[in-house]
């Protein structure tokens, strides 16, 4: 069967693999699989691996696929070779700069290298981002900050609004409301690991 397999950080490759439920769980990563719709195909992932701690892949329908996916076409309840049309216009879409939703990601917090994906600059609000460069006579390296990304690769940086051509590593979507009731889940807790917070470092040069 034809597909196209989509590793974490990598494009979209054509490939032939056999047309059974046990290789298309292992492309996945074992365990039960997930079947979503993209665009006139259906994308295979694998069901756990959220809980797994699969690393991001790409966002999809608000929500996010982690972990390797398959790109498949379908026939009544039957997998089947992905077309032509459907491979080139999945390939376009992820020649483009991978732009999505601030808060899609919320329910795996962890930070997101600018290189793997930036957030909708359509979309008001700011997120955490982990900066280097220099403000006046300040130095920052990895700095963490609230920034707002206005797209074409330019950052602005809560309190330092005029700082140009900040170097922004990484970015995450901020928490929501605390609302006096709902207690932290996992991926809340560890948001603001204490391993990220020790490696700040400023440095001020005086004249």
């Amino acid at each position: 069967m034809k597909v196209l397999v989509k590793e974490p950080k990598k494009k979209p490759v054509v490939k032939q693999v056999p047309n059974d439920l046990h290789t298309l769980q292992e492309i996945v990563g074992g365990g039960s699989i997930e079947c979503v719709s993209y665009r006139s195909a259906l994308v295979i992932c694998n069901e756990e691996g959220k809980l797994r701690g699969m690393n991001y892949n790409f966002p999809l329908n608000g929500d996010v696929i982690v972990g390797t996916a398959i790109f498949v076409d379908v026939e009544g309840d039957d997998f089947t070779d992905i077309k032509d049309g459907q491979i080139e216009a999945i390939m376009k879409d992820f020649e483009r700069e991978e732009i999505y939703s601030k808060d899609r990601i919320a329910s795996i917090a962890r930070w997101i290298p600018v290189a793997d994906g930036l957030p909708d600059p359509e979309e008001d609000g700011d997120v955490m981002v982990t900066v280097n460069g220099h403000y006046g006579n300040v130095t920052f390296e990895n700095s963490i900050e609230l920034g707002d990304y206005y797209g074409n690769g330019e950052w602005k940086i809560r309190k330092f609004e005029n700082w140009q051509n900040p170097e922004v590593l990484a970015w995450m979507p901020l928490p929501t409301e605390y609302d006096g009731e709902t207690e932290k889940t996992p991926a809340e807790a560890d948001a603001y690991p204490k391993s990220q917070l020790d490696s700040i470092t400023i440095t001020v040069e005086v004249n």
